[in-house]
């Protein structure tokens, strides 16, 4: 008797196993409606399946369609990307039913992402809504971790510690610090499908004697990241009339200068002062590292600025940009990916021409393949690094 999975993998065909190129990852797909069919929640007559993803030629915002196979209720399709995610990072992706006259966002395949990694031969042959298959964490270098209160009524929020190679060794070593935002999605991708790999680079920089060795703190964000991560309530892009939202951004910023920073400079040998402290992140943690720099002058001596929100609270963001004041430059770091929309990279070049106008010298990049992903930032996470630490 030949087995479901051997019956779904004959569907491919060989003509569908053989890549365009050798060098171009190839991801086989059969798609099992069977039960969606016999439920009545799948038309065939008149809905089609595909898929959506997080890496090219998959996008969140476009299906790619999978095809009718010939056996009823089973489709298939092949995907040819573009080049591998980087750092062999998984693809994370889900079905979607695009059915006519539904709204957009009808039609998702229920609970979380998916992940394939593309090795030769990658192929994914499931049931919709089938339970997505783990895969395991990958963790580079040691790592402290612990949870901290931050006087609220909230859960203590965890706190993860990347430590450098050979770290307390050399009793008299210090060392700079970096803290940064969604700190969970910095060193694996259980969270997130993907991650930032900064675990991995640093230690390779640090290894090689690239960059001066730093401790990488990651604060993990919670359910109420959005109110956390915005200086000024705002309204989402989707909200419409609905009532402003976030603006806790000051008060996030102050517990991690107050409560965050002399704990980690109580455990751990950090280099005094501000000149070798830094903060980060993506997105609205972006957004943050911004207004920190901005609004904790005596607290950190550079920021990491990437993919930034420009556009919350009507970009308040740059109306809050006043003239540097004097003293050393900070590091200050800002970049965008082209593929983030034209929104957000306008805004990235506004925030740009803003610094330049006020005085405030920094590293501005856009990358051209970049996403509003982990994959996309952790491809830029080299760079971020020397920037920071090379040659200190």
């Amino acid at each position: 008797m030949i087995s479901r999975r051997h019956a779904l993998a004959g569907l491919l065909g060989p003509s569908l196993l053989r890549p365009a190129h050798a060098d171009v990852p190839v991801l086989q797909v059969v798609i099992d409606l069977r039960s969606e069919i016999a439920a009545g929640r799948f038309d065939p007559q008149r809905d089609r399946i595909g898929i959506r993803g997080a890496h090219p030629p998959l996008s969140w915002s476009r299906t790619w369609p999978a095809d009718e196979t010939g056996q009823a209720g089973l489709y298939r399709t092949r995907i040819a990307f573009e080049r591998p995610p980087f750092g062999d990072q998984p693809v994370a992706y889900k079905f979607k039913i695009e059915r006519p006259g539904a709204p957009g966002g009808e039609g998702w395949e229920p609970g979380p992402n998916h992940r394939v990694r593309l090795a030769p031969g990658a192929r994914v042959e499931r049931a919709w809504a089938a339970v997505p298959e783990p895969l395991p964490a990958r963790r580079t270098g040691r790592f402290d971790r612990f949870a901290m209160a931050d006087g609220t009524t909230t859960p203590p929020r965890g706190i993860q510690v990347w430590l450098p190679p050979a770290y307390g060794e050399e009793p008299s070593r210090r060392h700079p610090l970096l803290v940064m935002h969604d700190g969970q999605n910095l060193f694996d991708d259980t969270a997130a499908g993907s991650e930032w790999q900064l675990d991995e680079t640093a230690e390779r920089l640090v290894r090689a004697g690239q960059i001066a060795p730093p401790l990488i703190v990651g604060i993990e964000s919670k359910a109420q990241r959005i109110h956390d991560y915005t200086p000024w309530p705002g309204r989402l892009r989707s909200d419409g009339p609905a009532a402003a939202v976030g603006g806790g951004g000051p008060a996030y910023a102050d517990w991690i200068a107050r409560v965050l920073l002399p704990e980690l400079e109580r455990r751990y040998p950090v280099e005094p002062g501000p000149q070798r402290r830094f903060v980060g992140g993506s997105s609205l943690g972006g957004l943050l590292s911004m207004w920190m720099l901005l609004h904790q002058p005596g607290q950190w001596g550079g920021a990491l600025v990437v993919s930034p929100s420009v556009w919350w609270a009507d970009e308040a963001l740059l109306g809050d940009i006043g003239s540097r004041p004097a003293g050393p430059p900070p590091r200050l770091w800002l970049d965008i990916g082209l593929q983030e929309g034209e929104s957000a990279v306008a805004g990235a070049r506004r925030l740009h021409r803003r610094l330049l106008a006020q005085g405030w010298p920094h590293r501005h990049t856009e990358a051209p393949d970049g996403g509003h992903d982990e994959v996309s930032w952790a491809a830029r996470g080299e760079a971020m690094l020397r920037f920071l630490f090379e040659g200190n």
